[in-house]
């Protein structure tokens, strides 16, 4: 096996987890990293738009993909401690209204051109497709230096590979990447769990979202299947 597409996907990871690290380094103005996110994200998808393809565009596949990352967010119960609360309405400063651009679209749209673009389109190229899917989505959960989750990154790496596989779209894993960030950053599993808590103790609220997540992905998948 010519292993060159592995190492080239590894470096690209490497390169991307770089940049977070200047860009931090550089200023912690959430403006100024959106207009630097901005502009890399116009090279990275000048750069690489042999990879970059847009098939099978349909408003149910759509539906479905915004749903499927609902369910993918919802996994994230197994990590994050029970809340209390989910917070009160208020306003937002310029500040964290830019935090949210970067962290809810930004991020995500550079994420999915640079892992399930460049990456997985180059080895699922070269490579037999489940050693892609598997390949690809350890160099994603590598790429998140986050112990913690790292089988819920794994996780999503494998689900959005194998949807932009199945559609030839990378908008799809885009909703989906976009879905998870907003769900979770606005407080929607809490939300969840809260709800199942009023009447049930915290394990069985956790096990019910668990369950949830399960029963959406599993569905969401299907379909997309069956669309695609």
């Amino acid at each position: 096996m010519n292993e060159k597409y592995l190492i080239k996907g590894v470096c690209v990871s490497v390169a991307y987890i770089i940049y977070l690290s200047l860009c931090a380094l550089v200023t912690t103005d959430e403006r100024l990293l959106a207009l630097i996110h901005i502009l890399t994200l116009v090279l990275i998808f000048v750069a690489s738009k042999r990879y970059i393809t847009f098939e099978k565009t349909g408003i149910k596949l759509i539906a479905m993909s915004i749903v499927l990352g609902i369910g993918m967010a919802l996994s994230f119960t197994v990590i994050v401690p029970f809340a209390n609360d989910v917070g009160e309405a208020q306003s937002y400063s310029m500040r964290e209204i830019f935090y949210y651009v970067n962290s809810i679209f930004l991020l995500p749209i550079m994420e999915e051109f640079i892992f399930r673009g460049i990456i997985f389109k180059e080895l699922v190229s070269n490579y037999p497709l489940k050693f892609a899917i598997v390949s690809s989505s350890l160099i994603w959960m590598l790429a998140h230096l986050n112990p913690l989750n790292a089988g819920v990154y794994f996780l999503h790496g494998v689900l959005m590979a194998y949807t932009v596989y199945l559609t030839s779209n990378i908008l799809y894993p885009i909703l989906m990447h976009v879905s998870i960030n907003s769900f979770n950053l606005l407080g929607g599993t809490n939300s969840i769990l809260l709800y199942f808590a009023r009447v049930m103790s915290e394990p069985i609220s956790i096990f019910l979202t668990i369950v949830l997540s399960v029963g959406i992905i599993a569905i969401s998948i299907a379909l997309i299947r069956k669309l695609s």
